[in-house]
C-alpha cells in the first residue's frame, strides 16, 4: 500500500535565491513506474487524468500522490514524473529517481 505523499513545486529566476511557488493550473502530471528505466512498458501508472494525482493548490505549487494499493514485486524500481502545461505544451520532468519495494515478512495466520 502506497500512503501517499503531498508535494510542493517551487521555482527560482534568480539562480536559487529566492524561491516562489510553481503555478500548476492548467498542468497534468504524470507518473510511471518501470523495472527498467528504457522499458517501454510501465508495471504503474499514475495521473491527474485519472485521479490518481490531485492538484491540491494549482497558484502554491501544491500537489498530491494519493494512497493506492499496488502489487508490484519485491525490487529496484525507476520512477518519474512529468508535468505538461496545456498553455504552453510545455513538458517537463522535474522529478525521478529509484525506489526499493520490500517484501512483506510477516503474515496473518
Amino acid at each position: 500500500t502506497w500512503d501517499g505523499v503531498q508535494m510542493t513545486m517551487t521555482t527560482s529566476s534568480d539562480g536559487g535565491e529566492t524561491y516562489s511557488p510553481m503555478n500548476l493550473s492548467n498542468t497534468n502530471i504524470l507518473m510511471q513506474v518501470k523495472i527498467n528505466s528504457s522499458d517501454d512498458t510501465n508495471v504503474l501508472q499514475l495521473s491527474t487524468l485519472d485521479n490518481t494525482i490531485t492538484i491540491v493548490n494549482a497558484s502554491s505549487g501544491i500537489f498530491k500522490i494519493n494512497p493506492v494499493n499496488v502489487n508490484l514485486t519485491a525490487g529496484m524500481y525507476y520512477y518519474d514524473i512529468q508535468f505538461t502545461f496545456t498553455a504552453s505544451d510545455k513538458v517537463k520532468t522535474y522529478i525521478y529517481g529509484t525506489f526499493n519495494v520490500i517484501q512483506d515478512i510477516t503474515q496473518l495466520s
